[in-house]
This record gives C-alpha cells, sequence and structure tokens, in this order.
C-alpha cells in the first residue's frame, strides 16, 4: 500500500535480506514500510521511497554490525535523524546541525533559499547526510558476516523466516477451526452458558450441602 507500483521491488528485495544483512523479511519489510511511510507522508514519490527506505535498512544492518550493536537501535538512530532528532545519531557518528540540514538541501537544488526549504526538503537532506556520513561502515555487515556476532543475526534471521513459512502453512488449518468455533458460539453460545450457570449452581448446592452434613458430623 505505501510503495504502491513500487511494492514488488521491495517484495523482491526482502527475500534475501535474511542472508544479505541478517534481517528477517518479516523484520525487513516493517522497516522498510516504517521508513516509506514516513517518506510518502512527507511528499516523496513511492518509487523514491521505497529506493530510500531499502537503502536505509541496509544502512541500519551495517551500522549495528560496525558499532556493535542491536539493528532495532541503528533503525531507531535512522528514524530519529530523519525527523530531526540529532542526538541519537550523533552516538555512530552523524552529526545533523540544523545549518548542515540546510546547507545540504541548497546543494541538493531542493529550495533556493533558506526560507523556502520545506520540511520534505530537510528530510531528504538528512537522508543524504546519514549516507555521506556513515560511507565508513557501509559494508561491514558483508565484511563481517563469518563472524560469530553476524552469523547469529542471519540464523536468528533465517529462523524467523522459518517461523514465517510454517505459519503460513498452518494459516488455513486454523482459520478454519477459529471459523467454526465462532459459528458454534453464534448457534449453541446461549444454551452452552445456560447449561454452565446451572451445572455451576448445582455444583455449589452440592457442595453446600456436603459441607452442612460434615459440620453436623463434627458437632456430634
Amino acid at each position: 500500500v505505501v510503495f504502491r507500483s513500487s511494492a514488488q521491488a521491495v517484495l523482491d528485495w526482502s527475500e534475501n535480506t535474511a542472508r544479505s544483512f541478517g534481517t528477517s523479511k518479516r523484520a525487513a519489510l516493517e522497516s522498510a514500510g516504517t521508513f516509506g511511510n514516513l517518506f510518502v507522508t512527507m511528499g516523496l514519490a513511492p518509487k523514491a521511497a521505497s529506493e530510500m527506505s531499502i537503502s536505509l535498512v541496509e544502512l541500519s544492518a551495517d551500522l549495528a554490525s560496525f558499532n556493535n550493536i542491536p539493528v532495532a537501535d541503528a533503525l531507531e538512530k535512522i528514524r530519529a535523524g530523519l525527523v530531526g532528532e540529532v542526538e541519537p545519531l550523533r552516538t555512530v557518528g552523524v552529526a545533523l546541525s540544523a545549518a548542515q540540514v540546510e546547507a545540504k538541501a541548497l546543494q541538493l537544488g531542493l529550495a533556493r533559499t533558506k526560507d523556502e526549504i520545506s520540511e520534505t526538503d530537510k528530510v531528504t537532506a538528512r537522508y543524504q547526510l546519514i549516507l555521506e556520513q556513515t560511507t565508513t561502515a557501509q559494508g561491514d555487515f558483508a565484511r563481517t558476516s563469518d563472524g560469530l556476532a553476524n552469523s547469529q543475526r542471519v540464523l536468528n534471521a533465517q529462523i524467523d523466516d522459518l517461523r514465517v513459512k510454517v505459519g503460513e502453512r498452518l494459516q488455513p488449518v486454523i482459520t478454519d477451526i477459529v471459523r467454526r468455533m465462532n459459528e458454534w458460539i453464534d448457534t449453541n453460545g446461549d444454551q452452552f452458558a445456560e447449561d454452565l450457570a446451572s451445572g455451576l449452581e448445582r455444583a455449589a448446592s452440592a457442595a453446600s450441602a456436603l459441607l452442612g452434613a460434615l459440620g453436623d458430623l463434627g458437632g456430634w
């Protein structure tokens, strides 16, 4: 929905993210969708949004690998930086001051003067600055993919993908069971509730009678 005609390209890309970046297909699509929704909301075209989203998801894997932090943390730092929160990205060596963002927007030809720079222009400028200031980290996951940390990330991602595949195979069966349960409750729910309440009342009455009898015996 977010990427429209570019959606298939994002889906195709996600098929290999587990091995290439240690990110499961599910996680890659969720992250790309989050970035894409931000970009499209800010007025960028779906095709540009899809390309930028893919590059940032890949960058998050490299930043996580290079800085020995969780991928989720790297994703959050990038997201924060895109919307103008400068502090999170500073911990991984990226500076996004207001002056730098304005200068980059003008350099890219997004506006003629500082007063004409829109929020969309700022997001695009921050995106470019993030890429420019992370060149050292870019490609780090591939360079160190044989190491223990990244091998574990690949394994966890592939297990997540496997879980999803198993779930997809079981979904029709589980859906049918849930549907049948809903139909049974619609048809028999009221009678079941009445029978259950009646049974509980009888059980409570029997328990009360038993306790009374035991009390009489104790008194005797």
